[in-house]
């Protein structure tokens, strides 16, 4: 994979588009061994013009093994290992970014979630799920020096998380049923530069997400072979916030 300075400086061109159609074998003949590799972020911060840069790296297990965000301030970096059934991502910078250890279940699927800073955050989450592997809840427990604990609901229907309840407050959502989930759906991809993994699955691409009075709305591009390129949301009439993908099909 490319270094981190070649993105960048390919950020700042404007050409990263160029790269995200391409990869070192052919897309058509690959596809199954494709790996997101990097993400171009475009939106507003603060009422400002906003781009930053992520990067993905990944084991000889094709798990991920380091996650980069980079923008014009800073660079944050997340070390991933492996312990049997235990996941933990390491910041560079522990004592003030969030150390997290996921605890996997013999279905791959998280079952805890500890995301911890040292005499600041201690997050405990613990997920529940059905026999066939959706998950049902979700037990919230953190201490950042106040005590607070709530749980979370899940609704499924044909294989898609369609609604979540947490102390009366409603998420609902909806799929483009006729694309199935891939690396490149928003949601999937913002779980997984979060925590490293996907917590909440659903069997199709996410199209909208309403709960209050927000409601965003997920649009894709694709590639003549059928995988996701680029990703925008709208949240009501803000500003479109789009991710532009870069995949290695090199394994």
């Amino acid at each position: 994979m490319k270094s981190i300075h070649v993105y960048f400086a390919r950020m700042l061109a404007g050409s990263f588009l160029l790269g995200a159609l391409s990869c070192k074998k052919s897309i058509q003949t690959q596809s199954n061994s494709c790996k997101l590799v990097a993400i171009l972020d475009t939106g507003t911060y603060n009422g400002a013009p906003s781009t930053a840069v992520e990067l993905f790296s990944y084991d000889s297990a094709g798990r991920l093994s380091k996650y980069q965000s980079i923008n014009s301030a800073v660079t944050k970096t997340i070390t991933y290992t492996y312990m049997g059934n235990l996941m933990i991502g390491t910041p560079d910078n522990p004592g003030y970014e969030p150390t997290d250890s996921v605890y996997l279940n013999d279905k791959g699927l998280p079952y805890r979630l500890i995301i911890d800073v040292p005499g600041q955050i201690h997050d405990n989450r613990t997920y529940t799920y059905d026999a066939s592997g959706q998950l049902q809840s979700e037990i919230f427990v953190e201490n950042n020096g106040v005590f607070n604990a709530f749980s979370i609901d899940f609704e499924y229907s044909g294989g898609d998380l369609v609604k979540e309840t947490s102390n009366g407050y409603i998420t609902n959502y909806t799929y483009y049923t006729d694309k199935p989930a891939a690396d490149g759906d928003c949601n999937r991809v913002s779980q997984l530069s979060a925590f490293g993994i996907v917590i909440e699955r659903s069997a199709h691409l996410i199209k909208s997400t309403q709960s209050d009075m927000n409601k965003s709305n997920y649009t894709y591009t694709f590639d003549q072979s059928g995988k996701i390129i680029s990703c925008t949301r709208v949240t009501n009439s803000s500003t479109p916030e789009k991710k532009v993908y870069e995949y290695d099909c090199s394994h």
